[in-house]
């Protein structure tokens, strides 16, 4: 079994983005600030199951770790169908109605629309 790991530092989530306290170029800051942003849009899109978090790893950046024991082959992360973007999700999206049309019909239109949804949703 993989074993919940103890946080790596108290300085994720110290700020908040842009606003946060963050000296504008600090690095660190802005990475921490990533990471807690990332596990709140997790926590509040209430994944069906959820024993894995974003956090700093030593000499590495950023990875994943375990929140609770995960036996082997069991399920650590389901990702709800609505939170996940794709060319039908592109599709639902009014805005993008018109550019879907005209592309949809080109050899890459899957492509360009999950391309500008992208954008769109940034």
């Amino acid at each position: 079994p993989i074993e919940p790991a103890s946080a790596v530092g108290d300085s994720v989530g110290s700020g908040s983005g842009s606003g946060s306290g963050c000296v504008a170029g600090d690095e660190e800051c802005e990475l921490n600030d990533a990471i807690a942003m990332f596990n709140a849009w997790i926590e509040k899109a209430n994944f069906p199951v959820q024993k894995i978090k974003a956090e700093r790893v030593p000499g590495m950046r950023i990875g994943t770790i375990a929140t609770e024991e995960i036996q082997p082959e069991e399920v650590y992360l389901s990702v709800p169908p609505e939170v996940v973007m794709n060319v039908d999700s592109a599709r639902a999206s009014a805005p993008l109605n018109e550019f879907v049309g005209a592309v949809s019909r080109s050899r890459d239109g899957a492509f360009f629309i999950l391309l500008m949804h992208l954008l769109h949703e940034r």
